[in-house]
């Protein structure tokens, strides 16, 4: 009986230390891939908004993007489409004002990146039998000021314009999505042929510096993510403490929250505010602060969840 006694204390021994090797994950100092709690095959769809034309004045010297850029220049639409689609956004929600609207150059931009963002992605193999999805783009009119707008009227005047014909134009309920912000006091149209969504009433609103996130779902299964903590529209106080590393972006540690907690919110659209906010604090396209930082937390959260 001893003699068996010792086998079993020896073989318990061996499971332990088997358990422990870098193989198991137990001291590895690697985490393993949590399992997605989506249904199999079922993504969510992962947005970003992102400005054509950021505000720089509120940031020091010393913070800038990487390459830094004064316009919205066909070979920044190509960097930036490949950078997004290389993070594992879905698309965007292009930030635009009336005033962009009513600027022919504008408006053949908005065009030229519509169109940059329906062709195939440069690094995808070719041929390929299952060809990437289209980049998505949604036309978000986020004016600086209040400002009333009738549904009917911009749903022409962007057709007029062929914006709602490209193939990267984003749809829902089959029709194309046309966003506006808060400031925006809608007139609807009940005979709208575009699926508009009013931030504050039909989506949440955008979430500000003041709040502390957005808790639960909102209509639709919309679910804010924050890059960093200031979010919103308010201006980040910059001093020479947080220029270093603003305290709100905490190495992205928020960021990745953020994500988990949509991920385990089963959110449909998780929107990232911002890719290029610079104006709040809560960008994260490569810049002169922390460089690719927030890209590659966004990266690896997706790997680890699977999607």
């Amino acid at each position: 009986m001893r003699n068996w006694k010792n086998i079993f204390i020896r073989l318990a021994l061996i499971a332990v230390v088997i358990c422990l090797l870098p193989s198991c994950g137990g001291l590895s100092g690697q985490k393993a891939s949590l399992p997605t709690p989506y249904p199999a095959g079922i993504r969510p769809l992962l947005l970003a908004i992102y400005h054509p034309y950021p505000d720089f004045s509120n940031l020091p010297t010393e913070v800038s993007p990487l390459p830094s850029y004064t316009g919205w220049t066909v070979h920044r639409m190509e960097r930036d489409l490949a950078r997004m689609r290389d993070v594992g956004f879905d698309g965007v929600l292009l930030a635009i004002t009336p005033k962009d609207l009513a600027n022919p150059v504008t408006v053949d931009a908005i065009g030229q990146f519509l169109a940059l963002a329906a062709a195939p992605s440069p690094s995808s193999p070719t041929p390929t039998y299952t060809p990437a999805p289209i980049f998505k783009v949604g036309l978000l009119l986020a004016p600086s000021k209040p400002v009333t707008l009738r549904e009917e009227n911009v749903t022409r005047y962007l057709e007029s314009k062929n914006l709602l014909s490209f193939a990267a134009v984003l749809k829902l309920d089959g029709k194309p999505f046309i966003g506006f912000s808060e400031k925006v006091v809608l007139m609807p149209d009940p005979y709208s042929t575009c699926s508009c969504r009013l931030f504050g009433r039909d989506w949440p609103a955008m979430p500000s510096g003041q709040d502390g996130g957005q808790s639960a779902l909102g209509k639709e299964g919309v679910q804010w993510v924050r890059v960093a903590e200031h979010g919103g529209s308010s201006p980040v106080d910059w001093d020479e403490k947080t220029t270093q590393w603003p305290l709100s972006r905490r190495r992205g540690n928020a960021f990745a929250e953020g994500l988990r907690q949509a991920f385990a919110l089963q959110a449909r659209i998780i929107i990232v505010s911002s890719w290029n906010n610079y104006s709040n604090g809560s960008f994260m396209e490569p810049n002169t602060l922390d460089h690719d930082e927030m890209s590659k937390v966004m990266r690896n959260i997706l790997n680890q969840h699977g999607l």
